[in-house]
C-alpha cells in the first residue's frame, strides 16, 4: 500500500508573527511580502481541505512483538474497537498506524488495549495538521480551580483554539493557529499565572525509543541462563544414549525404584530452565490466552510444558509403584528448546536494532536548542535568549553561529555562510548561502554567523517530515506480506489441532491393537509395558 503526502510551504512571518517588525524597512521587503501572500494562500487552501476530514490518524510505538502472529493479534484487536476504521502494524519498525473516529475513541484507549495484550505501546504522533499542538508539563497546580484558571486564561490568547489541562498527570494539551501564536506565548502565559510550564518531551523526536538495548539484554540473559543448563543436558543425553548402546538397561538403573540417574540429573537441569529461563514465554503466553489469541509463545509453552510435566508425572508414577526400571522421559526437551529459541530471540532483537540505526542517526541530527534574538531595522541584535527548539515559532528570528546546527527550516535574513547539507542532499561540500536563501533544520553552519527567519517548525520541518516518511515506509506492507500475516493467525491453532489429533490417533490405535505399533517401531526397552510403550510413541509423534 502507499501513502499520500504533501510538503506544505508554510511561509514567512506575517503581521501577527513574532519578529515581523524586525524585518520591516529592508531592501527585500517587497519580495518578502510577495512570499507571504503566496504562503497565506497556501495556508487557506490547507485549512479548507482539512475541514472535511472527520477521521484522525495516530501512530503508536509498539514493542514486544516477536513474529507475524503478534502483528495479526494486535491488528485484529484494534479493529474490534468501536471507532477504529483502519489499523496497520509493522513488526520491524515497531509501529502501528491507526485511523479512528475521535468522537468514539482516543489514542490512550488504543495504547491501553495493546498493553493489555502483553505488549508495550505509547503514542508517537497524532498527526493533526490543521492546528499546531503543544503538550506541556505544568507544575504547581493544587486543585481544579488551578486547572480552570489556566484553561480560561490560555484560551484568551489570540490564536489559541483549545486548552485541556489534566491535574492528575500535571500536563496540558493546547491547540493553536501557528500563524498567530505558539508554544512560547502559552508557556509564558502559564508562568505569568504563577505556575511552572515546559515542553513535554516528544518521544518521537527522541532517538532513544529506537534502542533495542533492553530487549537485547533481556534475551541475552535468558539465553545465557538456558545455556548453563542446556549444554549439560545435551552432554548427559548423548552420554546416556551411548551407554544404552553398550549396556543393557538394567545396568543403568536405578538410584531408587523407578528413578534412574539419567532422569534424576536431567530433571535437575530442566527445572530451572523451564520456570526461570522460560518465564518471559509464560507471561506472554498467558496474556495471549487471556485475550483468546494464540501465538508462538503459546506454542513454545505447550511444547515445553507437555514434555516437562509428562516426564514428571510418569517418573513419579514409576517411583510410587516401585518399578524395576525408569521410564523414557523428555526432560532434555525444555532446556534445548528454550536455549535455541532464546538465542533466536536475542539475535532477532540485535537485527532489529541494526535496522533502526539509520533512522536513529537521522533523528539525532535534530537540534535541541535555538538562539532567539530581537533585532532593530538594521539587523543589530538588541537581545538574545536560548530556548528549547520546541518553543520556536513561525516567524521567529534565530541566530546561528559557525559550527552550530540550524535549529529549524528558515530563510536567511542577514549574513552569508557555507552550510553543510549532506544529511539532505548527500553533497560532500558545503553549499553557499546568502540573504533570501532557504536553510534546512539539522544542517550545519560552517563559517559565518547567520540570522534566519523560522518558516517551518516542529513537525513541519524537512527533517521531521523525512523521519515521518521513513517510518511510514517501514510501516507499509506489500500485498504478499498482508497475506502472510493473515495465514500466520491460523498457524498456531493449526499446529495445536494437528498435534492433538495425532496424539489421540496413536493412543486409540495402540489400545486397539498394540501390535500395530510394535510392527512399525522396534521395542528397544526392556520390561516395557504396553501402556508405557503406547504413551511413549503417542507423545513422540
Amino acid at each position: 500500500m502507499g501513502f499520500e503526502c504533501s510538503v506544505l510551504n508554510v511561509g514567512g512571518p506575517n503581521a501577527n508573527s513574532p519578529g515581523h517588525s524586525a524585518l520591516a524597512g529592508t531592501k527585500s521587503q517587497d519580495a518578502t511580502s510577495r512570499e507571504q501572500s503566496h504562503d497565506c494562500s497556501d495556508n487557506e487552501k490547507h485549512v479548507a481541505a482539512g475541514d472535511f476530514d472527520d477521521m484522525a490518524k495516530c501512530f503508536l510505538r509498539v514493542t514486544g512483538m516477536t513474529c507475524a502472529s503478534c502483528v495479526a493479534s494486535i491488528e485484529k484487536n484494534l479493529l474490534k474497537v468501536r471507532g477504529v476504521k483502519f489499523a496497520l502494524v509493522a513488526l520491524l519498525a515497531q509501529k502501528a498506524e491507526v485511523q479512528y473516529d475521535p468522537a468514539l475513541v482516543q489514542p490512550p484507549q488504543l495504547v491501553a488495549l495493546i498493553n493489555s495484550l502483553g505488549f508495550s505501546a505509547l503514542v508517537l504522533d497524532d498527526f493533526k495538521v490543521i492546528h499546531g499542538e503543544a503538550e506541556l508539563v505544568i507544575r504547581g497546580m493544587t486543585s481544579v480551580t488551578c486547572v480552570d484558571t489556566i484553561e480560561t486564561n490560555v484560551t484568551k490568547i489570540p490564536g489559541v483554539v483549545s486548552a485541556s489541562v489534566n491535574l492528575a498527570t500535571q500536563r496540558g494539551q493546547f491547540r493553536f493557529d501557528p500563524d498567530r501564536t505558539g508554544p512560547r506565548q502559552i508557556v509564558q502565559k502559564i508562568k505569568d499565572l504563577g505556575f511552572y510550564a515546559a515542553p513535554f518531551t516528544d518521544h518521537r523526536m527522541d532517538a532513544s525509543y529506537l534502542s533495542q538495548k533492553e530487549e537485547v539484554k533481556k534475551w541475552r540473559n535468558s539465553f545465557l541462563f538456558s545455556l548453563v543448563f542446556g549444554v549439560p543436558s545435551m552432554i548427559l543425553m548423548m552420554y546416556y544414549m551411548a551407554q544404552r548402546m553398550i549396556l543393557k538397561r538394567q545396568s543403568l538403573c536405578c538410584m531408587l525404584p523407578g528413578l534412574s540417574a539419567e532422569n534424576f540429573f536431567l530433571f535437575l537441569l530442566a527445572t530451572p530452565v523451564q520456570f526461570i529461563g522460560g518465564r518471559y514465554f509464560y507471561v506472554q503466553a498467558w496474556k495471549a490466552l487471556r485475550h483468546k489469541v494464540t501465538n508462538m509463545d503459546v506454542l513454545i509453552m505447550l511444547a515445553t510444558n507437555v514434555s516437562y510435566f509428562y516426564s514428571v508425572v510418569i517418573v513419579t508414577y514409576f517411583i510410587l509403584i516401585g518399578a524395576d526400571h525408569s521410564p523414557k522421559t523428555f526432560f532434555e526437551t525444555p532446556p534445548m528448546l528454550l536455549l535455541f529459541i532464546s538465542l533466536g530471540r536475542w539475535l532477532e532483537h540485535i537485527a532489529k536494532g541494526k535496522t533502526s540505526e539509520a533512522l536513529a542517526k537521522l533523528i539525532s541530527l535534530q537540534a535541541t536548542e535555538a538562539t532567539l534574538v530581537q533585532v532593530d531595522a538594521e539587523f543589530n541584535v538588541t537581545a538574545e535568549e536560548h530556548i528549547d527548539v520546541q518553543l520556536v515559532q513561525r516567524g521567529d528570528i534565530l541566530k546561528v553561529v559557525p559550527g552550530e546546527k540550524i535549529p529549524v527550516d528558515g530563510r536567511i535574513c542577514f549574513g552569508a555562510s557555507m552550510v553543510d547539507e549532506a544529511l539532505i542532499t548527500g553533497e560532500s561540500l558545503p553549499v553557499a548561502k546568502k540573504i533570501g536563501s532557504q536553510v534546512i533544520g539539522g544542517s550545519i553552519n560552517t563559517n559565518g554567523a547567520l540570522l534566519i527567519v523560522a518558516t517551518h517548525v516542529g513537525k513541519d520541518t524537512t527533517l521531521a517530515q523525512i523521519v515521518r516518511l521513513v517510518e511510514e515506509a517501514q510501516t507499509s506492507k506489500a500485498p504478499i506480506q498482508q497475506l502472510a500475516d493473515k495465514l500466520a493467525g491460523f498457524f498456531v491453532p493449526g499446529i495445536v489441532l494437528i498435534s492433538l489429533t495425532t496424539l489421540l490417533i496413536w493412543v486409540a490405535v495402540g489400545y486397539h491393537d498394540v501390535h500395530l505399533i510394535t510392527r512399525f517401531f522396534a521395542r528397544q526397552e526392556y520390561h516395557t509395558s504396553d501402556d508405557e510403550l503406547i504413551c511413549q510413541f503417542a507423545f513422540r509423534c
